[in-house]
């Protein structure tokens, strides 16, 4: 490219410019971000300017400066995102993009037999978008047959460009309909839809959309601009290729279940998407009644803690929900670890939009989330990647849940404070507020509650069985509430909280997902008292876990670690244990954490962990430095001391279980509250339990519990402080 080449972006790319100068270029098949600070001169490009133009009208002398920006132009050429100049190639967008009502008799195509309705709400005609109208007659001849066959029901074929397309909506599809997406290099097939499931494609765009996060959050933050994608113009479908689209089309005609289809052109390969649509509102969490416990046996409470179906019957159920695509979880797949290792780890990934807020630059980082699972057999890992993920799906804010905002003194209810579920202390807030110190840079980093108007939402308490209000912002993450004033408008509560996933938990059943979630509260609680007081705690006896189990993971860990189990239990009477792993060479320190009314399956529990977190130690920008770790006797088992012992026994039934655990944290004068946030279709309950008081793995130093059980349990002769704790944060 010549530097006097006039710049111009590759006409396939939406161009969006932020205030601060970022740049974002998307497309069909991606996205690519050139933020301002290492891209100081992409912001200029504008269609107009060739490079030696910007440099001037840049006042830009500086060689080094220049010499950047020539470099960066060559690599975004190669990669086909800058063009020097026009190319033969013709993009078009979307005719929705302009044309935001649709005339019914112009989209209709004549010519097709009387039980079949055709419309082409696509920029072209659909002879264009094959290699001639013999092609597409072709392609339509089996379809009319197939459909005249049998006495079958009416049929609407919809073409569109994208099946985003809210044009759609206006169409009269008075009878079973399939909507067609030909523009662009993939023709997407819909399945088949009855004349009243018109709502099931809705939850189809949506899912669609939400599997777009970029777009979605575009739209939100432009809603004036276009956001379709442009393709490529140009007859591309040959006849070859309409035998198979035909083919494609005929499959879905005589389909049972629900699935996209998406036919690849260029490789002339179709893979197919399940899609799950739901009777209710999608995802509505509107009725809000008491959660009442029923009897759950737990049947499978070998490898992964305690539930009511096998391992293999969940995923079975939830493998329709695992689409890039279609899907509530984008990815399942085996997550490269260390080589030979025979405790595999499964990793997922979820898309997410994250709420808009003109005081945060554009994050290309926080539109997809990573979740690893842990177990050890390779299913029991895929499922609890899966479960972790959707868990964490359904807590994001739908915009569909009941809200309440008030001052505390209005409530109905009674309330749980952010100071009883997040216990800072005034030293913390106090590093909060202060910008220069690394403290305020945190997520968690918030600033004092003081009674003003916030939102809230109901609970259930098991303990006393009634609802009780607890703030919104500790329910969901992601929240984003429209105002009368502004069209969005930063959701403010978060200066005082936020949503965090200890308590939350995924199961078959409500209680599988209670009695979990409950062990996570618990566990935190036990591994935070060990941790910040620097406790020495007995070991746990490696051979009272069945063979079967420790031996995968002892062959996965001991070629590199040594490794071995503390007993934390304390006060709840739950068994919590610690695995601790050594590396050999550089003797670097790595943590797992379990916890189970089984003493031998929280240790197993804590080793798989041990194993899950080994690949992402050393990840850049963790917020947890394992190498800072101060070693010390805590670390190492202390075989004098007595372990607590578990004054609780696991009964079979995950109710009995979850009421016993209640009954004794009660007796702590610690209450149980449940929020079930469960969201159709997904077929997992999902709940987030809040045991106020308990300790968090996070530091909240306010909390008075964190210096008086190793003092009431006999663990330490006096009470730390503040500063006389372990001063690194366990981020974990």
């Amino acid at each position: 490219m010549g530097s006097s080449s006039v710049l111009k972006w590759h006409p396939s790319l939406n161009h969006y410019l932020f205030d601060n100068g970022d740049v974002l270029l998307v497309s069909s098949s991606g996205q690519w971000f050139l933020p301002a600070l290492h891209f100081p001169l992409m912001q200029f490009i504008d269609g107009s300017k060739s490079a030696d133009d910007i440099l001037r009208v840049r006042d830009v002398y500086d060689p080094q400066t220049a010499a950047l920006f020539y470099f960066q132009i060559e690599q975004l050429t190669a990669e086909n995102l800058l063009l020097d100049g026009d190319t033969d190639e013709q993009y078009q967008r979307p005719r929705f993009d302009t044309e935001k009502c649709v005339d019914i008799k112009s989209a209709e195509v004549h010519g097709f037999p009387a039980h079949m309705t055709v419309f082409n709400l696509s920029a072209f005609t659909l002879p264009e978008l094959f290699d001639g109208s013999e092609e597409f007659q072709f392609f339509m001849a089996d379809i009319a047959v197939y459909q005249s066959c049998g006495k079958r029901a009416l049929l609407t074929l919809v073409f569109v460009d994208d099946l985003l397309d809210p044009r759609i909506s206006d169409l009269p599809l008075n009878t079973e309909f399939i909507v067609i997406k030909v523009g662009g290099e993939k023709v997407w097939l819909t399945p088949k839809f009855g004349a009243a499931e018109f709502s099931a494609y809705h939850q189809l765009q949506a899912q669609l959309l939400d599997n777009q996060p970029v777009r979605k959050w575009l739209i939100k933050k432009w809603p004036e601009r276009c956001h379709g994608y442009s393709f490529k113009v140009g007859a591309r479908i040959n006849a070859e290729q309409c035998q198979q689209l035909s083919g494609v089309l005929l499959k879905q005609l005589r389909a049972e279940s629900y699935q996209l289809a998406v036919y690849d052109i260029d490789t002339s390969a179709a893979e197919y998407h399940d899609v799950v649509c739901s009777l209710q509102q999608h995802g509505c969490l509107s009725k809000r009644g008491p959660v009442k416990l029923e009897s759950c046996l737990a049947v499978y409470a070998e490898d992964g803690g305690s539930r009511s179906i096998s391992a293999e019957q969940t995923l079975d159920k939830l493998n329709p929900f695992i689409s890039p695509i279609t899907g509530v979880v984008s990815h399942l797949e085996h997550f490269e670890s260390t080589p030979d290792a025979e405790v595999e780890i499964y990793r997922t990934s979820f898309f997410k939009s994250p709420p808009q807020n003109t005081q945060e630059p554009f994050d290309q980082n926080s539109f997809v989330q990573i979740c690893l699972g842990k177990g050890v057999s390779p299913v029991q890992s895929q499922v609890s990647a899966v479960c972790e993920a959707i868990e964490r799906v359904n807590a994001q804010f739908r915009g569909n849940e009941p809200l309440l905002k008030s001052c505390p003194d209005d409530l109905s209810l009674r309330y749980v404070p952010f100071q009883s579920l997040t216990p800072y202390s005034e030293r913390q807030y106090l590093r909060f507020a202060d910008r220069n110190d690394p403290e305020s840079k945190r997520k968690q980093a918030v600033q004092p509650y003081r009674n003003e108007e916030i939102y809230w939402f109901e609970t259930w308490s098991l303990t006393k069985e009634e609802h009780v209000y607890v703030p919104l912002t500790c329910c969901f993450t992601n929240i984003e509430i429209e105002s009368e004033h502004t069209e969005q408008l930063a959701f403010v509560d978060e200066k005082y909280g936020r949503w965090h996933s200890n308590g939350a938990s995924a199961g078959n059943t409500r209680e599988e997902a209670i009695l979990q979630g409950l062990c996570e509260l618990i566990e935190r609680d036990a591994v935070s008292i060990w941790w910040y007081n620097r406790v020495t705690r007995p070991p746990f006896e490696l051979n009272k876990i069945p063979p079967e189990l420790l031996q995968p993971i002892a062959n996965s860990l001991s070629k590199q670690y040594e490794f071995w189990v503390l007993d934390v239990t304390n006060d709840t009477g739950v068994p919590v244990m610690v695995a601790v792993g050594q590396h050999k060479q550089h003797k670097g320190f790595i943590f797992g954490f379990g916890c189970h009314l089984k003493p031998e399956l929280a240790a197993q529990r804590a080793l798989t962990e041990l194993c899950q977190l080994i690949p992402v130690r050393n990840q850049k920008g963790a917020p947890f430095d394992f190498d800072a770790v101060e070693e010390g006797p805590y670390l190492y088992p202390a075989p004098e001391r007595q372990a607590v012992q578990p004054c609780l026994l696991c009964s079979g039934d995950m109710k009995d279980d979850i009421l016993s655990i209640v009954e004794q944290l009660q007796s702590l004068n610690y209450e149980t509250l449940v929020l079930d946030y469960s969201r159709e279709p997904v077929p997992l309950y999902t709940v987030k339990v809040f045991v106020p008081g308990l300790c968090h793995i996070w530091p909240q130093l306010a909390n008075e519990r964190l210096y008086q059980v190793p003092v009431k349990l006999h663990w330490q002769n006096a009470l730390k402080d503040e500063r006389s704790i372990c001063q690194q944060g366990f981020y974990v």
